[in-house]
C-alpha cells in the first residue's frame, strides 16, 4: 500500500526537498531510452513503449487521440516529469511501519498512479 506525501502530512517545503532530490537522482543516470535506444534529446522510434503522445501526454501505445508524432526522449519513464512538476510523490506504508526515516528521499517514488488518475479526471 502506498500513501501520498500530502496524506502522510509532509509540509510543502518537505515535499519540495524530497521531489528535488528524486528529480536530481532520476536525471543523473539515464542517457538513452531503455526501449528504443535513442539518445536523450532525440525523437523516440515508432512503437517505442516509452514514447509519450505530445498531445494527450499518455504513452503512445495507449493513446487514442490519433497523433502519430513521436516525442523527444528525455530519458525518463513516461509521466515522471509531470510528477516532478506537480510534486506527486508517495511512499510505501511498510517503510513507515518499519520506522524508517520518512524524510529520506530514497524512501519515496514519483506517484505515476496519481498522475494517471488526474489525467483521467482532467485535473492534470
Amino acid at each position: 500500500m502506498w500513501i501520498s506525501a500530502e496524506k502522510y502530512g509532509l509540509t510543502p517545503e518537505q515535499i519540495t526537498v524530497i521531489t528535488e532530490a528524486l528529480w536530481k537522482e532520476e536525471q543523473s543516470y539515464i542517457k538513452e531510452c531503455s526501449d528504443c535506444g535513442v539518445q536523450v534529446g532525440e525523437k523516440h522510434h515508432p512503437g517505442c513503449d516509452l514514447a509519450v503522445c505530445p498531445s494527450c501526454k499518455i504513452q503512445t501505445l495507449q493513446c487514442e487521440c490519433g497523433s502519430e508524432e513521436m516525442n523527444v526522449c528525455d530519458g525518463l519513464y513516461p509521466g515522471t516529469r509531470d510528477c516532478y512538476d506537480k510534486k506527486l510523490i508517495c511512499i510505501e506504508t511498510s517503510i513507515l511501519e518499519k520506522g524508517l526515516n520518512p524524510l529520506n528521499h530514497s524512501n519515496w517514488i514519483f506517484d505515476l498512479n496519481e498522475r494517471r488518475r488526474r489525467i483521467i479526471n482532467g485535473t492534470l
